[in-house]
């Protein structure tokens, strides 16, 4: 049990540095945007220069959308109720599951109360079944 845990804490430490990683590729990549903007913002615009630097940016962000593409990737298997050794998300879903379920059927069991004792639980004049004639 302990080694499981020991898997699923180095799992979590790793994703979260893949995280800042990425994070630091989406803040080189907006500099190089604003190189580019910056270039391009000159009385005399060096094409190549705008160029390689557009190209730079346009790498860099391909790069971010890859590893951020493979994050949402991971997250949405471990939200999805499928298993996974750190989710706890389809045990939270099936104890509401279970709760809605115990709510109704303690509303069910109040109204058969109701209806097969009324002298415990008094129900109002307006609430009780019409007799037939």
């Amino acid at each position: 049990m302990a080694k499981r845990e020991a898997i699923s804490s180095l799992d979590t430490e790793g994703k979260l540095k893949a995280l800042d990683q990425i994070e630091k590729q989406l803040v080189s990549a907006i500099k190089n945007c604003g190189q580019v903007i910056g270039e391009l913002g000159t009385e005399k615009i060096s094409e190549k220069n705008a160029v390689k630097l557009t190209d730079k940016f346009l790498k860099e962000i391909d790069e971010v959308e890859g590893a951020l593409t493979n994050q949402i990737h991971y997250l949405s298997q471990v939200t999805c109720s499928t298993t996974h050794e750190g989710s706890v998300y389809g045990q939270l879903k099936e104890m509401e599951q279970m709760a809605t379920a115990q709510g109704s059927a303690n509303l069910r069991i109040k109204k058969l109360m109701e209806i097969t004792h009324p002298d415990k639980f008094p129900v109002p004049d307006g609430c009780r079944p019409q007799k037939p004639n």
